[in-house]
């Protein structure tokens, strides 16, 4: 019974390691159709720093994009990745001074 109790305490601590990042846990505020969101902010309110990441459907169910990248500040910066389901990159592209500078796809 013990050793039952331990691994579902395993079990739950690895599965918020897993998910701590994701858009879900946050406030984010997204542009109409953009796949990244322009600001994250903690449930409490604050401006996120740290990786985030997400998946967006854009109305296609069958056409998701996971994507992942880095926030300070609670803006996007820096570079981020769009996935394939088999979770290859399938673009890159990244922001500098709130600005999207885009992969050849037009991801964001």
């Amino acid at each position: 019974m013990i050793l039952a109790i331990v691994l579902i305490g395993f079990l739950i601590d690895d599965y918020q390691d897993q998910t701590r990042g994701h858009v879900s846990r946050f406030n984010a505020s997204f542009k109409e159709n953009a796949v990244v969101p322009y600001f994250v902010r903690k449930k409490g309110g604050s401006p996120y720093s740290g990786v985030v990441y997400g998946t967006y459907f854009g109305g296609r169910f069958l056409d998701p994009k996971e994507w992942k990248g880095t926030f300070i500040n609670g803006e996007p910066v820096g570079e981020f990745k769009h996935f394939d389901l088999d979770g290859r990159i399938k673009s890159q592209w990244s922001f500098d001074n709130k600005t999207s500078i885009l992969s050849p796809d037009k991801i964001p």
